[in-house]
């Protein structure tokens, strides 16, 4: 008799995991990224040939936040048509030891008021070492980010 109230107790206990497992899993939102017409002028803003741009040679990673104009103005002498009512663009900068490594995917991740940023890099194989940065940015509709977390996957091309 101990021994069936004990098992019961452990698959009682197996299902209470399990069925907490899955409700976190579904309050975890993948948030989709989103084409803006000033494209090509973010391009050329958020890139090696801006020196507005501050890298912090102590951290593998810089991100920028921007939801206004006046953020935009932070990193960019240039005046885009953006409306940020609709918009937060998330910018960055990755340092990277080669140069010929490419951002192969970036997903944003929202857990209830949590933010993760995920990148996924690709290595290159059969390339010089030689120290670069990696420039991304992204438009999504309107959010409020305070606080986002950096996860830099590598993957080998």
């Amino acid at each position: 008799m101990k021994r069936i109230i004990y098992l019961s107790a452990i698959a009682l206990l197996i299902f209470a995991i399990v069925g907490c497992k899955e409700k976190e899993d579904n309050n975890l939102d993948i948030i989709q990224d989103i084409e803006i017409d000033n494209r090509f002028l973010l391009d050329s803003i958020i890139s090696n040939k801006n020196p507005l741009i501050p890298i912090n040679i102590q951290d593998s990673a810089t991100i920028f936040l921007i939801n206004n104009q006046e953020d935009l103005e932070k990193i960019s002498n240039t005046n885009v048509d953006v409306n940020f009512d609709k918009i937060t663009i998330i910018a960055g900068v990755i340092r990277t030891h080669s140069i010929s490594d490419k951002i192969d995917d970036v997903i944003l991740y929202k857990y209830d008021t949590i933010f993760n940023l995920e990148i996924s890099i690709l290595w290159a194989t059969n390339s010089w070492t030689e120290i670069g940065n990696l420039y991304f940015w992204r438009a999504y509709p309107k959010m409020d980010i305070n606080n986002i977390s950096l996860t830099i996957k590598h993957k080998k091309s």
